[in-house]
This record gives C-alpha cells, sequence and structure tokens, in this order.
C-alpha cells in the first residue's frame, strides 16, 4: 500500500482558503485567550524521565522508592521524574461517503476540518508534532508528523480539499496504517461519524499504544426521521442500500432499534478500551464544543493526580 504525500492535495477555490484563513484566526483567538494551555492539561506527553532522587518524606508514593540506593544509604530514597513535554498528536480523519452527505446542517467534512483546525493549531501552539491519515475503506493520505502553524493549516487544506472516492468506513484500516506509519506514542484522534460496524478491535487495538479520543460527528436526519404519508426513496451513503421510506411504526422501531444498537456497540467499544468520546452534532458549533470538551478533560487529569479539583 502507498501512501501520497500531501502536496497531492489539488489547490482548494477562493472560498474555501478563505474559509480555512477564518478558521485560522478564530482558533488563535481561543488559544490565545487559554486554549493552548487546557489543550497541554488535557493531551500531556506520556514519556517520562528519571531527572534525580531525593529522600523518602512521608507521604510519597511507595512505588517510587529507588531501591538500589536505598539499600546503598540505609534510608529510603525516591526518584523524581520529569514529565515529557513534547506530544506526538495523529488526526485520522474519515472521508467516506456518509461523510460527505450534505444534511439539515453542514457535511460531516466540513464539520471535520474544523475540528482538525483546532486540535493541529492548539498542537502547533505547544511545538508538539501532528500528523494524518485520511482514510475510508482503505488509506488515501498519509501526512507525516511535523511542527508548526504552517503545517498546521496543510493539514485542514487535506480535509477540504482531498478528492477521496471510498464508500465505506473501516476503522481496522485506518488503526492498522496508523500504527504501521507512526511508532512514537502519543494521542490518536478519530474523527468519523462512527457508522461502521464491530468498531471495538480497532478501538482497543489503538489504546494499547495510544491515548485515544473520538471525535464523533452526528446529523440531524440520523436521529429525525421525516414525517408524513409521502413515501421517500432513502439510500445508505455507504453501502447504496436503498428502501422506500413510508413513515410506519414497523420501520420507525427499525431504525430505533438498528441506532441504538450502534450505540450501545461504540459504548462498550469505549469502556473496553479506555478511549474518550466527544459527540459533535454538525448542527452545532465544534469549536466551542471541542473547547468545552478540553477544559472538562483538563479539569479530570488535574483532579485525578491531585493537584486541584474543579467543580462539575
Amino acid at each position: 500500500m502507498t501512501y501520497p504525500d500531501a502536496e497531492a492535495v489539488p489547490p482548494l477555490d477562493a472560498e474555501r482558503v478563505r474559509r480555512i484563513r477564518r478558521l485560522g484566526l478564530r482558533v488563535n483567538r481561543l488559544l490565545d485567550s487559554g486554549l493552548a494551555g487546557v489543550y497541554r492539561s488535557a493531551f500531556r506527553g506520556r514519556g517520562i524521565e528519571a531527572e534525580s532522587v531525593r529522600e523518602y518524606v512521608p507521604g510519597d508514593d511507595a512505588a517510587r522508592l529507588d531501591w538500589l540506593v536505598t539499600a546503598r544509604l540505609g534510608r529510603p530514597f525516591v526518584r523524581e521524574f520529569i514529565e515529557e513535554r513534547n506530544l506526538t498528536c495523529l488526526l485520522a480523519v474519515d472521508l467516506s461517503a456518509s461523510m460527505r452527505c450534505p444534511g439539515l446542517a453542514r457535511a460531516p467534512r466540513e464539520v471535520a476540518a474544523d475540528v482538525v483546525a483546532v486540535l493541529a493549531l492548539a498542537a502547533a501552539h505547544n511545538r508538539d508534532r501532528v500528523g494524518m491519515l485520511l482514510f475510508g475503506s482503505e488509506a488515501h493520505l498519509w501526512v507525516p508528523p511535523a511542527a508548526g502553524r504552517r503545517h498546521a493549516l496543510r493539514l485542514v487544506r487535506g480535509v477540504l480539499g482531498h478528492p477521496a472516492s471510498s464508500r465505506t468506513t473501516s476503522l481496522n484500516v485506518a488503526v492498522e496504517s496508523v500504527l504501521h506509519l507512526c511508532h512514537d506514542r502519543g494521542l490518536l484522534v478519530l474523527i468519523s461519524d462512527m457508522d461502521a460496524p464491530d468498531v471495538e478491535p480497532a478501538l482497543c487495538r489503538a489504546a494499547r499504544q495510544h491515548d485515544v479520543l473520538v471525535c464523533r460527528l452526528s446529523d440531524p436526519l440520523d436521529r429525525r426521521l421525516p414525517e408524513g404519508p409521502v413515501p421517500i426513496l432513502l439510500e445508505d451513503a455507504e453501502t447504496g442500500r436503498r428502501v422506500e421510506w413510508l413513515g410506519t411504526r414497523e420501520q420507525r422501531d427499525a431504525a430505533r432499534v438498528w441506532r441504538d444498537e450502534m450505540d450501545r456497540n461504540l459504548r462498550r467499544a469505549l469502556a473496553r478500551s479506555g478511549a474518550d468520546l466527544v459527540e459533535l452534532p454538525c448542527r452545532d458549533d465544534p469549536v466551542d464544543a471541542l473547547a468545552r470538551f478540553l477544559h472538562r478533560r483538563a479539569s479530570r487529569r488535574v483532579g485525578r493526580h491531585g493537584s486541584a479539583t474543579f467543580p462539575g
């Protein structure tokens, strides 16, 4: 399998170029107002490095005892560690047919570009490296991790401009491709509508090496099916299957059962893998929703480490 370079993305039209610039300016204002620190607190580097040893004091974690130094000096010593500051962030963006369908709200692919902009520019602000994989039923485009604002905007351009042709979604392809192409431990963000069967193996496989965040993009049409006596022909964007929608109770019950089963499968996969989930409805502003999620995640991490606690 080959992974074309990001330069294979065709030039964008003037309107999309203006949109990227406006989005960049907006995210920069959020970063200047504190989002950069929230991003850093929410996703800290996982690597740790031993810095020094010091004498044990009551309250220290016994797991940090340095037994060699303790045995040599006859009194307990603990190791001091410093946390790795640089983080490798990998964005896996679903470009299957369902992500390209316009609904009552914006197309999920447009929302995905906003999410990429927030995370990539936040990473650039913190001097972290960020890479990106565009995928569907196969890997379409791999952009190796790099740092800098120019690189971050290049990723947004890739999401908006790449002519992906896949109909279906394969999270297994996305995860296996990322693990094969980048061996650094870091943050893996899956940006998708998650309308794929059997997502649990892929999430568990990814979580063995990375901190995993799932950004699920949803459209109001997924939950609110059309009403009325006039028959409507519905087509599944990924499978091409067509159904005549009559709005009967049997059809509504079947659709609700299918959607509930998909939700249960995802929740079970998240619980077993330890991955985080942020819901991003396409009718809402994904930038603000993602910022709120980062604040909540940063608060949970700080509270768990015992430095401070935050309400809510």
